[in-house]
C-alpha cells in the first residue's frame, strides 16, 4: 500500500487537483502528524481521494472549470458538514490538538504575486541572451553567488557542493515538485511543528508582530467557506501558477540552446498554466471583483482613498518592478538588454527607468499632473478598478545558468566572487529618479582633494547627512491641523476612583455577579469570583502589604511605595488581585514579566524603580530553579526577612535583578482585616491624583527598557475615555485574549471593567494556543458583547473551521483589535469577517485601534450602535511612504499597501503629526508622514528616572510652519513613537499608522518598516527551507547610516545549498519591490531565536544578541558591497611632485625627517682586545686574545627542568673562553680535513658551511670554528622532529610549524627551507650533530630524496683524530665575507645577505656602547639565533665584549613558560632579550600564577633594568603595556621594556640603551596616516593610532626618511621609507628567492640580479638631503619626530617610529592600508578572535581568524569582522575564513606569514571551519 501511495505521488500533480481535495489531503496530513489516523488509513483514504484522477492529467485550460465545480460541490454540502464528513464515518470527540498556524499567517495574495514576479524579473534579467553574457564574453552566463564553504565532516549529513555556482545556477531551475504545488495551497498546515519544541507564532505589538492572513489562502487551506475573501483572488498556489506561466511565456526564446529549451518543457509541464482572458474579460472581471469586495466597506461611513480624491495626493506614476505601466514592446525590449550580474541587484523597477522615457507618456504625465484634484470620494470607481485590472501582467524567463567548474574549491569560488564584484554596484536612481554615488571598493570616481575630503563618507542622498534628493516626491497638502474628538461627559453619579466603583458593585446587585474568571482547556471556567469576593482578596491583600510582610511587618510598604507583580501568564486572576490590592493600598504596582523572560531588562527596571517586594504566585515559585526558589519561599513565609539569594552561598539566579528583594505571595492565606480598617485610597480626603497609579515597562528603539509612570488622575480619565468610546455599560461581559499585564489587557479587561462593573473571562495563551476556537464558542455560548483579541488570534480561530458548526457571533457588538496599528493586521480582519459574517458577525463590530505606551490609547474606531461608526481604507505606494510622502497606488500594485484606519481619535483628546527629520517638531502636510503626538488629560507625563528624555518626549509643542509658533501655549502634546497621518477633515478624525518608530529603518534617507519587509521576505516561498513567523527584521548603524538584518529560523531538514538558494531570492525580492539592500541574512538552528513573554520573537534580544555575536546562526549571507554605498571616495592621486610638497611643508614649519645616532669612537676597531698589540682584530683574533684567560666564562645554557623542576641541582653547561677556543680549532681542523685539498687557500675562504645545529654551545663552536677554517658560516634551523606528514604540511605554507596556543610560536625550518638555504649559499658542507643527522636522513628517505643532492655532512662530535694546523693563520681581511645571514620575511621572501668582519665588529661594538656591556656583566636571552640581531648577540657579542651570556633556547618554554623569568629572577640580571613569542607565552600561560612566582618560587624582577624585545615589525605596544601591567606586581618596572628595530639589510638600526631616554608613544591620526601623512593627535581622539619608538639609534647610524619612489627625502610629516647608513650594514645579497622557494616554482639557484642589488644597498637621495651619502633601502615605513626628551648630550631627542614593511602594505581605494592595524581591528571585535591575518588577492581583501572557542560561534564572527572594519577602516572584507588556532604560520621571530596563508588559501589546504563570501 505504502508503495502504491508513493507510486500515486509521482503520477499525479497535486497542483492541479480541485482546492477541496487539495484541502483534503493537507487534513488527512495534519491528522497523520498528529497521531490522529494510522499510517494504513492514512494510505487508504488518499487512494480514494486520488482514484477519480488516476491514470488522466488534467490539461492546464481546464483547471478552472475543475475549481468551478470544486465550488459548486462545496456550495452544495450543507453548512454544518465538515470536510472529513465526506469519507464516512462518525464524527470524532473534539479533543486538544496542535495546529499548524505559523503557515498563511502573514500571507498576502498581492505580496506573493510581487516576490514571485521580482524573482522571475531577476531570472529574466541574469538569464542568457542573444547578445552574449555579462562582462562581455559572448555567450557565456552571468556568475552565480558564490556559496559558502563549511568544514567537511565524515560523519556529517550535510553535504557540500564541489562549487557554489551549481547551486545557485540550478536554484531558478528547480522544478516544482507535488510536495511544494501542496504546500502552496493548504498543506503548510502539517508543516511547521515537526522539531521537537513546538514554537508558535505569537509576537507581541512591541515585538513586530504582523498577523496577516490573505483570505483567498484560508478559503484555498480549508476549503469549506462559500463566502468570498475581501482580497479576491486566488491563494498561494494561484500566484505561483501566474508566476510560472508568465515564465513560460517569455523565457522559451529562439536563442535559447536545446538544454535550455527541454529544462524549459520541463518547467511548464510541471506547473500549471493559468489560462489568460482577454483584456476587456480581465477589465471586467476584476471591475466586478473589487466592488464586490469594496462592497463591505463601501457604507456611508466608510472612506476610500482613491486616485487624486484624497488631499491632492498624486497617484504613484512611476510602475515598480513587473507593474501595470509596461507594454508588451518595452518588456520585449527588456528582455533582450544585456543582463546584469545577479548579485547586482539592480531593481528592474530602476533599470526600466534608465530607458529613456516615451515622449507621449511624458505629455500625459504633464496634463494629469496640471489637473486639480477633486474631493474625497465615499464610492470606490469601477472604471479606475477595470482599467488597473486590464493592465499587462507582468511575464518572467527561466534562468538557466551554468556556471564554471574549478578544480580546487576555494579558488572557484574566489573566481567567482572576483568576475561578480568586477562591475560594484553604485547607488543606483531611486524610484523617482535619485542620484548615485560612489560604490564599493574599486569604482571609478573624480578627483578629490588628499585632506579630509578624503575620509568623508559620502552622504548626499541622506537627509540626515545634510543632503536633500532633488527627484523624490514632496508633500503637496496644506499643513495639517490637530484633529480633536468629541467631549467626554461624565454623569452625576460617577465614581470619582476605581476603588470606589468596585465598592459600589459589590455592595449593589452585583454583588454574587462573577467579575473575573479564567477559561480552561477542557472549555469550563476556573478562578471565578464575584464582586464580593474580588473586593474581599483586594482588601486582604492590601492590608497584608501594609502591615503583616515580613516577620512581625518589618518589611512592610507604605502609600506610595513601589512594588512589582511577576506572575505568570496562565493566571490572570491573580494578576487582577494584586494590582487591584496595589491601588487600594496606595501602592505603584509594576507589572513585569514572570523571569527567565526578559530576565535581565526586569531586573534594571526593578533596580533603577528601587522596589524591595515583589509579588507572584506559589506555582511560579515551583516551576523557578531552586536557589529562587528557596529563598523566595523562606521569604513569603513571612518568618524571615531574607533576600532572594537566600543567603549563604546560593545566589540569585537571575541576572541583575535586586539582591535584597521580598517576596510575597498573592495566593497565600491572608488574615482579615480590622473591620475599622480602611484603605488609603477609601479614606477621607483619598489620595493626591498626581500622585503614580502604576509604572508600564515600554521598550526603547535601542532595546532598553524604560518606565513609564501614569498618574491616578490619568488613569481615571482613560478608563472614563476608552468607557465612553467603546460604550461600555454595568453587567456587560467581555472576554480577554490578550496580555492583562500591559496595554489594551490591562486597560479594558481589568480597569475598565473594575470601573464600569463588567464580567471578564480571561484566555490564557496556552489554552488559545492548544484551541483557538474556545474563545468563539464561548462568546457564542454566554453571549458575550466585547472580546478583546489581536489579528493572531482572529488567525489562528480560522484554522479550525471544524470547531465553527455551533458557533454564532450575532451578540458580539465589539471586536477589539489590539494590534491594529499593525498594518498588516487588515488582511486577518478581513478573512475573520469573511468567515464569520454568516454566522452572525457584524462588520461595523470589527474595532481596530492603536496604542502607545507614552499616550495611552491613541485611536479606537467606534463599534456598532455609538453614533461615530465611521471606517476608512486606502491603498498607498510603499515607494511613496519610503518618502515620507501618501501616494495612492492601484490595488494590484506589487509595491502597494492596503492601509485601515485605526478609528477616531480618543474623546478628550487630539492627535497632531509632526515631522520626524527636524529637531523641532513642526507640523507634516496633509498628504506626508510623520510621528503621532497626543494631547490629552489621560496621557503619561514621564519617564521614570529620564528626565532629559522625558521633556522630550512627553513634553512636545507642535510649530506651525509658517512661523515657527507653538499651535497652543496651554497644552503639551506626547509622542506616541507611532508613524502615520490624519484623515480628511471630513472624516471626523479619522487616524491611520502605517508603521512605528520602533520597526522604522532608515537606509540612505529612506524609510522602510520592519513589517513590509517581513510580509516581503514570507512570500519568498519559505514552506521547505525557513519557519513562517520566525522572523526578525531590524537594523544596525554601520557607518553613518543603518544596514537591514534579518534573522529566520531554518527547519532542520533544509541543507545548505537551500538555504542559501533561499536568502538569494530575498535579496532579490526585497531588492525589487523595496529598493533596497539586504545587509545580513542569518538562519539560526530551530527554536533558538529569544522569544517575547506571548511566544514571538523578541526583535531587541535579537538584535542585541546579532551586536555581541550570540546569535549562533547555522547560515549566514553577508552583501556589503551591495548595501554599503555611502564609503568616502577612492583617493587619486593629485599629481603635486614630491619636492614642491616637501618644501611647502618645511614652510608651514616642518623639518627634514633625519636622525642620527651617537659617533662611533675610532680606536675600538684597532686596539687589541685584552693585548697591548696594535692592527686590526676580528671575532676570531679576539677570541683566541680572550683564550688566555682560563677562567674566564662567555656562555651557561640553561635548562627549563634544570630551573624549576626536580633537576634543578644538576650542573649547567657552561662553555668558557679557552674551552671554545679549543672546540673550535677542533672542528676547523674537521673542517679543512673534509674541503677539497685540490683548492688554494684563497679559494677554501669562500667556501660556506652550512650549520644545522640546534639552539646551544654547538652553534657558536661551530661559527667560531667556521672563522678558523677561513669559512663562511650560515646558520639554519634544523628540520622539525616530528612526523613526516607535519613537515609536508609546515613546509608547504611557511617553512615553520608553530607551537602553543594563539601566537606562540617555536620555528623550525622545513625541509624544503632547508634545501633551498643550502643551493642559494652553494654550502660545501654541512656541519651538525648526531641526532639531527639522523633526523635528516629519516626525512631524506620519506620526501625520496637522494642524499648524494645535498652536501656531505660533517659530525661536529666525530672523535676522530684530526691534525691541527701548526701554523696559526692570518687575521680575516675586514671587508671579506664574515657569514651569511639568510632569513624569510613576512612575504615568504627568501633572502641572503654577506656580512663582513669588519661590519659584524661593528655591530657587536654599537651594541656594546649601547647597553653598556662590560665583562663583568651577565645578560640573559632567549632568541632564535639564527639570523640577524639574535645571531650576533647568541655567537658573537660575548666574545667581542667578554660579558655573560644566559642562553636559554625558546623550546625550553614549552615545558615551563615561568623558565625565563625564573632565570632572571635568580640571577639578578639587569639586562635581558627575548622575542615576542616569549612575552606572548608568558602573558598568556602565567597570568593565573602571579602568586605561586611570588609566594613559592619568590620570583623577582625588581634587578631588571632593560627587557628588550628583538623584532623586525612595528612595537607590539599592547602586548609590553599588558607585560608590564601584568608583572608589575613581581617588581617589573614599566620603563624596563622596550622594542628594537632591525632588516635584512642592517641586524640592528634601534636599541634601547642603559643610558637612553625613555621610549616615547605618540598618537597618530589613522586616516592620515593612510594618505601617507603624519598627524599627531591626542590621545583618545577618533580614529587615533597608538605607536612606539622603535629605540634609539645605534651608534655611527644615520637615518633619513625617503619617498620609495621619488627617493627624495621627506618632511617629518609624511610618511616615508626608512633609509639607514651605518658601518655594520650588510654589503650586499647573496641570495634571494620569491615565496615560492620551498614548492619548486622557482628557482631556487640563488642568482641576485645586480639591479635589485644595487637598488638595496646603494641607494642615494636624489633630492632634500645629503645626496652623496649611501644608504641601504630596509624596505619598512616609518617616519622621524623631535620629541621633548634630551639625550646624554642634552641635545633633543629625535624618535624613529616604524609603522610596517613597505611589501605588506595594502593599497585599497587609493590608500595604503597596514595589515596590523586592521588584524588589531578583527581581534578587537570578539574575545573569541585569538589571532587574524590579512591578505588582498586581486583587489579583495581576505581576513583570516584563528577562533578560540566552539564551531558552532565561527558565524558569529562574519556579521563583526565585516562591520569593524568598514566602521574603522572604510574597507569591505571580501573573504572572511574561520579557522583553527595555530593555522596562521609564523616565522621564528613570531611574525606572521601572510603570503604563504594567501598562496595554502588559494591552493585549498587551510582546512577552515566556515568560509563567507560577502557579496
Amino acid at each position: 500500500m505504502k508503495q502504491k501511495s508513493q507510486n500515486m505521488s509521482a503520477e499525479i500533480d497535486t497542483s492541479r487537483l480541485p482546492l477541496d481535495v487539495r484541502a483534503k489531503l493537507a487534513e488527512l496530513e495534519l491528522e497523520l502528524s498528529d497521531g490522529d489516523i494510522t499510517q494504513k488509513g492514512y494510505e487508504k483514504k488518499r487512494a480514494k481521494l486520488l482514484d477519480p484522477y488516476m491514470g488522466r492529467q488534467q490539461p492546464p485550460n481546464t483547471q478552472a472549470q475543475s475549481q468551478a465545480q470544486s465550488q459548486s460541490q462545496s456550495q452544495s454540502r450543507p453548512k454544518d458538514a465538515s470536510p472529513d464528513d465526506s469519507s464516512g464515518g462518525s464524527p470524532r470527540i473534539r479533543r486538544p490538538r496542535h495546529h499548524r498556524r505559523d503557515d498563511l499567517r502573514y500571507q498576502s495574495d498581492i505580496r506573493t504575486e510581487a516576490v514571485q514576479a521580482a524573482l522571475a524579473k531577476h531570472r529574466e534579467s541574469a538569464g542568457p541572451s542573444t547578445g552574449g553574457g555579462a562582462g562581455g564574453h559572448g555567450g557565456s552566463s552571468s556568475t552565480a553567488m558564490p556559496l559558502a564553504a563549511v568544514r567537511r565532516q565524515p560523519s556529517s549529513a550535510m553535504t557540500q557542493s564541489a562549487t557554489g555556482a551549481a547551486a545557485f545556477a540550478s536554484a531558478d531551475r528547480e522544478h516544482y515538485s507535488e510536495e511544494d504545488a501542496s504546500a502552496g495551497s493548504g498543506s503548510d498546515l502539517a508543516d511547521d511543528d515537526d522539531d521537537e519544541e513546538v514554537v508558535v507564532d505569537d509576537r507581541h505589538p512591541a515585538d513586530g508582530e504582523h498577523s496577516t492572513l490573505d483570505d483567498a489562502s484560508v478559503e484555498s487551506s480549508l476549503a469549506s467557506s462559500s463566502v468570498g475573501g475581501a482580497g479576491g483572488g486566488g491563494g498561494a498556489g494561484h500566484s505561483l501558477a501566474k508566476s510560472a506561466a508568465s515564465a513560460s511565456s517569455v523565457g522559451g526564446s529562439s536563442s535559447s540552446s536545446g538544454r535550455q529549451q527541454r529544462q524549459l518543457r520541463q518547467h511548464q509541464q510541471s506547473e500549471p498554466v493559468q489560462p489568460q482572458p482577454p483584456a476587456s474579460s480581465a477589465a471586467a472581471a476584476a471591475s466586478s471583483t473589487n466592488q464586490s469586495s469594496r462592497s463591505r466597506y463601501s457604507s456611508s461611513d466608510t472612506y476610500i482613498i482613491k486616485g487624486n480624491n484624497y488631499l491632492g495626493m498624486p497617484t504613484n506614476q512611476s510602475r515598480p518592478a513587473g507593474g501595470s505601466g509596461d507594454s508588451s514592446q518595452q518588456l520585449q525590449r527588456r528582455h533582450i538588454q544585456q543582463p546584469p550580474a545577479v548579485q547586482s541587484q539592480t531593481p528592474p523597477m530602476q533599470r526600466q527607468q534608465q530607458r529613456p522615457p516615451n515622449p507621449q507618456q511624458q505629455q500625459q504625465q504633464q496634463q494629469s499632473s496640471r489637473q486639480q484634484p477633486p474631493d474625497v470620494t465615499l464610492a470606490a470607481s469601477a472604471a479606475a478598478a477595470a482599467a488597473a485590472s486590464a493592465e499587462p501582467q507582468p511575464s518572467a524567463a527561466s534562468d538557466h545558468r551554468s556556471g564554471p567548474y574549478g578544480q580546487s574549491r576555494t579558488s572557484a569560488k574566489i573566481q567567482q566572487l572576483v568576475a561578480t564584484l568586477a562591475r560594484p554596484k553604485q547607488r543606483q536612481p531611486t524610484a523617482a529618479g535619485g542620484s548615485t554615488s560612489a560604490a564599493a571598493g574599486g569604482s571609478s570616481a573624480t578627483a578629490s582633494a588628499p585632506d579630509a575630503a578624503d575620509v568623508t563618507l559620502t552622504t548626499s542622498d541622506s537627509p540626515d547627512g545634510g543632503g536633500v534628493d532633488a527627484n523624490a516626491p514632496r508633500p503637496q497638502g496644506e499643513e495639517s491641523r490637530p484633529a480633536v474628538g468629541e467631549s467626554l461627559i461624565t454623569g452625576p453619579g460617577a465614581a470619582a476612583s476605581l476603588e470606589e466603583s468596585l465598592m459600589r458593585a459589590a455592595a449593589g446587585p452585583q454583588a454574587r455577579t462573577q467579575a473575573v474568571a479564567c477559561l480552561e482547556l477542557s472549555g469550563k471556567l476556573s478562578s471565578c469570583l464575584s464582586f464580593a469576593k474580588l473586593l474581599n482578596r483586594s482588601k486582604k491583600l492590601a492590608y497584608t502589604l501594609l502591615n503583616r510582610l515580613g516577620h512581625r511587618g518589618d518589611s512592610s510598604l507604605k502609600p506610595g511605595d513601589r512594588i512589582a507583580i511577576a506572575v505568570p501568564n496562565s493566571d490572570p486572576v491573580s494578576f487582577v488581585i494584586a494590582f487591584l490590592a496595589s491601588q487600594f493600598a496606595g501602592l505603584v504596582p509594576v507589572p513585569v514579566e514572570a523571569p527567565p523572560l526578559c530576565a535581565s531588562a526586569t531586573g534594571f527596571l526593578l533596580s533603577s524603580l528601587d522596589i524591595r517586594v515583589l509579588l507572584t504566585t506559589e506555582a511560579f515559585i515551583r516551576t523557578a530553579p531552586k536557589a529562587v526558589a528557596a529563598a523566595a519561599a523562606a521569604s513569603a513565609s513571612g518568618s524571615t526577612g531574607t533576600s532572594a539569594s537566600g543567603g549563604g552561598s546560593d545566589q540569585l539566579t537571575y541576572q541583575g535583578w535586586p539582591r535584597s528583594l521580598f517576596w510575597a505571595l498573592v495566593d497565600a492565606n491572608q488574615s482579615n482585616p480590622p473591620k475599622d480598617w480602611q484603605p488609603p485610597s477609601l479614606q477621607s480626603g483619598g489620595l493626591d491624583p498626581a500622585s503614580l497609579a502604576y509604572v508600564e515597562y515600554a521598550w526603547g528603539r535601542d532595546g532598553s527598557v524604560r518606565g513609564v509612570c501614569v498618574s491616578r488622575g490619568a488613569a481615571l480619565a482613560h478608563t472614563r475615555s476608552i468607557g465612553a468610546a467603546c460604550g461600555y455599560a454595568s453587567g456587560e461581559s467581555l472576554v480577554c485574549l490578550v496580555d492583562p499585564k500591559r496595554e489594551l489587557g490591562l486597560w479594558h479587561a481589568v480597569l475598565a471593567a473594575a470601573y464600569y462593573g463588567m464580567s471578564v473571562v480571561f484566555v490564557p495563551y496556552a489554552v488559545m494556543k492548544q484551541d483557538p476556537s474556545c474563545w468563539l464558542r464561548l462568546v457564542a455560548k454566554q453571549r458575550i458583547g466585547v472580546a478583546l483579541a489581536k489579528s493572531r488570534d482572529l488567525y489562528w480561530s480560522l484554522l479550525t473551521q471544524r470547531d465553527h458548526r455551533e458557533v454564532n457571533l450575532n451578540s458580539l457588538r465589539c471586536l477589539l483589535v489590539a494590534d491594529g496599528a499593525n498594518p498588516w493586521s487588515l488582511t486577518s480582519c478581513d478573512s475573520f469577517l469573511s468567515v464569520f459574517q454568516p454566522r452572525g458577525l457584524r462588520p461595523e463590530a470589527l474595532c481596530p485601534c492603536a496604542y502607545s505606551c507614552e499616550s495611552l490609547t491613541v485611536a479606537l474606531r467606534r463599534p456598532a450602535g455609538s453614533g461615530a461608526a465611521t471606517s476608512g481604507r486606502g491603498v498607498l505606494s510603499m515607494q511613496g511612504l519610503s518618502h515620507g510622502v501618501v501616494r495612492v497606488d492601484s490595488e494590484n500594485s506589487y509595491t502597494s499597501l492596503t492601509l485601515q484606519d485605526c478609528g477616531l481619535v480618543m474623546p478628550a483628546g487630539a492627535v497632531a503629526v509632526v515631522r520626524l527629520a527636524p529637531a523641532q517638531p513642526f507640523l507634516c502636510r496633509q498628504d506626508e508622514v510623520g510621528e503621532i503626538c497626543v494631547s490629552a488629560r489621560y496621557a503619561a507625563h514621564k519617564y521614570w528616572g529620564l528626565a532629559g528624555l522625558s521633556n522630550q518626549v512627553f513634553r512636545c509643542q507642535p510649530l506651525t510652519a509658517a512661523t515657527g509658533a507653538p499651535i497652543s501655549d496651554r497644552e503639551v502634546f506626547v509622542r506616541t513613537g507611532l508613524l502615520g497621518f490624519l484623515g480628511p477633515p471630513s472624516s471626523g478624525g479619522l487616524v491611520f499608522v502605517c508603521g512605528s518608530l520602533e520597526g522604522l529603518m532608515t537606509v540612505a534617507g529612506r524609510r522602510h518598516n520592519s513589517d513590509d519587509l517581513i510580509a516581503t521576505v514570507l512570500a519568498v516561498e519559505p514552506l521547505k527551507f525557513v519557519f513562517r513567523g520566525r522572523i526578525a527584521v531590524f537594523s544596525q548603524r554601520i557607518l553613518n547610516d543603518e544596514r537591514i538584518i534579518i534573522a529566520a529560523e531554518q527547519r532542520p531538514d533544509a541543507n545548505e545549498d537551500q538555504c542559501f538558494q533561499w536568502m538569494s531570492h530575498v535579496l532579490q525580492a526585497v531588492d525589487s519591490i523595496h529598493q533596497v539592500g539586504v545587509y545580513c541574512i542569518a538562519l539560526v538552528p530551530p527554536n533558538s531565536l529569544p522569544r517575547s513573554p506571548l511566544g514571538g520573537i523578541n526583535s531587541h534580544e535579537t538584535r542585541r544578541r546579532f551586536a555581541a555575536g550570540q546569535l549562533h546562526p547555522a547560515n549566514i549571507l553577508m552583501c556589503p558591497h551591495s548595501t554599503v554605498t555611502n564609503l568616502p571616495k577612492p583617493r587619486q592621486a593629485t599629481g603635486a611632485e614630491p619636492l614642491s610638497m616637501m618644501v611647502g611643508s618645511l614652510i608651514q614649519g616642518a623639518r627634514l625627517a633625519e636622525a642620527e645616532g651617537r659617533p662611533m669612537p675610532d680606536d675600538g676597531l684597532q686596539q687589541q682586545q685584552g693585548g697591548g698589540g696594535g692592527g686590526w682584530m676580528s671575532l676570531a683574533d679576539t677570541l683566541r686574545a680572550r683564550s688566555r684567560d682560563p677562567d674566564q666564562r662567555l656562555f651557561t645554557v640553561l635548562s627549563a627542568g634544570k630551573l624549576v623542576g626536580p633537576q634543578a641541582a644538576q650542573p649547567e653547561q657552561c662553555l668558557t673562553a679557552l674551552g671554545l677556543h679549543k672546540r673550535a680549532e677542533r672542528v676547523a681542523a674537521l673542517l679543512r680535513s673534509r674541503l677539497p685539498q685540490s683548492l688554494s687557500t684563497d679559494q677554501q675562504q669562500q667556501h660556506a658551511v652550512a650549520l644545522m645545529l640546534p639552539p646551544g654551545l654547538d652553534l657558536i663552536v661551530g661559527v667560531f670554528g667556521c672563522f678558523y677554517a677561513g669559512c663562511l658560516p650560515v646558520a639554519m634551523r634544523p628540520p622539525p622532529s616530528s612526523s613526516s606528514a607535519a613537515a609536508s604540511s609546515s613546509s608547504s605554507l611557511s617553512g615553520s610549524s608553530t607551537v602553543g596556543s594563539g601566537s606562540q610560536t617555536i620555528g623550525h625550518q622545513g625541509l624544503p627551507t632547508c634545501q633551498a638555504v643550502l643551493q642559494a649559499s652553494k654550502a660545501s658542507l654541512l656541519l651538525t650533530n648526531q641526532p639531527t643527522a639522523k633526523l635528516l636522513k629519516a626525512l631524506l628517505s620519506h620526501h625520496q630524496q637522494a642524499a648524494n643532492s645535498w652536501p656531505p655532512v660533517v659530525d661536529i662530535d666525530d672523535k676522530r683524530k684530526v691534525q691541527h694546523q701548526q701554523q696559526q693563520p692570518a687575521s680575516a681581511h675586514p671587508d671579506s665575507d664574515a657569514y651569511l645571514d639568510f632569513s624569510i620575511s613576512t612575504t615568504g621572501l627568501l633572502s641572503g645577505v654577506r656580512v663582513t668582519h669588519r661590519a659584524a665588529v661593528h655591530l657587536c661594538k654599537a651594541v656594546k656602547l649601547q647597553c653598556e656591556l662590560y665583562p663583568t656583566r651577565e645578560i640573559a636571552l632567549c632568541l632564535d639565533p639564527y639570523s640577524g640581531l639574535s645571531f650576533a648577540l647568541w655567537c658573537l657579542s660575548s666574545v667581542y665584549t667578554g660579558h655573560h651570556t644566559v642562553l636559554l633556547p625558546p623550546a625550553e618554554l614549552e615545558a615551563s613558560p615561568a623558565a625565563f623569568l625564573f632565570a632572571v629572577s635568580q640571577r639578578g640580571i639587569r639586562d635581558a632579550f627575548c622575542s615576542y613569542p616569549v612575552l606572548d607565552l608568558c602573558a598568556s600561560q602565567l597570568a593565573q600564577q602571579l602568586d605561586l612566582l611570588k609566594q613559592k618560587l619568590q620570583v623577582s624582577l625588581s634587578s631588571l633594568r632593560s627587557l628588550i624585545a628583538v623584532a623586525e615589525e612595528r612595537p607590539r605596544l599592547g602586548l609590553l603595556q599588558s607585560f608590564s601591567k601584568l608583572f608589575s606586581p613581581l617588581g617589573l618596572k614599566a620603563s624596563a621594556l622596550s622594542a628594537s628595530f632591525g632588516c635584512r639589510v642592517n641586524a640592528c638600526i634601534c636599541l634601547q640603551g642603559a643610558s637612553s631616554p625613555e621610549c616615547s608613544t605618540v598618537y597618530v591620526d589613522a586616516p592620515a596616516l593612510r594618505q601617507d601623512r603624519v598627524q599627531l593627535v591626542d590621545r583618545g581622539s577618533p580614529g587615533s593610532l597608538p605607536l612606539s619608538e622603535c629605540g634609539q639609534l645605534l651608534c655611527g647610524t644615520r637615518v633619513v626618511i625617503a619617498n620609495p619612489e621619488t627617493r627624495t627625502q621627506c618632511a617629518d610629516s609624511h610618511l616615508g621609507e626608512i633609509w639607514v647608513a651605518a658601518g655594520h650594514s650588510a654589503s650586499g645579497y647573496c641570495a634571494l628567492l620569491g615565496s615560492g622557494f620551498g614548492s619548486g616554482d622557482t628557482d631556487t639557484s640563488g642568482a641576485v640580479d645586480p639591479a635589485s642589488a644595487r637598488d638595496h644597498f646603494d641607494a642615494y637621495l636624489t633630492a632634500g638631503g645629503d645626496t652623496s651619502v649611501r644608504y641601504c633601502r630596509t624596505g619598512y615605513l616609518g617616519f622621524v619626530k623631535r620629541t621633548d626628551l634630551t639625550a646624554v648630550d642634552g641635545s633633543r631627542h629625535d624618535a624613529v617610529f616604524l609603522v610596517g614593511a613597505l611589501d605588506e602594505a595594502i593599497q585599497l581605494r587609493g590608500l595604503r592600508y597596514h595589515p596590523g592595524d586592521i588584524e588589531a581591528t578583527v581581534v578587537r571585535c570578539h574575545h573569541t578572535v585569538c589571532e587574524c591575518a590579512v591578505f588582498t588577492w586581486r583587489s579583495l581583501l581576505v581576513v583570516v581568524a584563528e577562533l578560540n572557542g566552539k564551531e558552532f560561534e565561527s558565524l558569529d564572527l562574519i556579521p563583526l569582522i565585516t562591520s569593524s572594519i568598514l566602521e574603522e577602516h572604510h574597507l569591505i572584507a571580501g573573504v572572511i575564513v574561520i579557522c583553527d588556532p595555530r593555522t596562521i604560520p609564523l616565522n621564528s621571530r613570531g611574525e606572521k606569514q601572510r603570503m604563504h596563508l594567501r598562496d595554502g588559501f588559494l591552493d585549498d589546504k587551510l582546512d577552515p571551519i566556515y568560509v563567507a563570501y560577502n557579496l
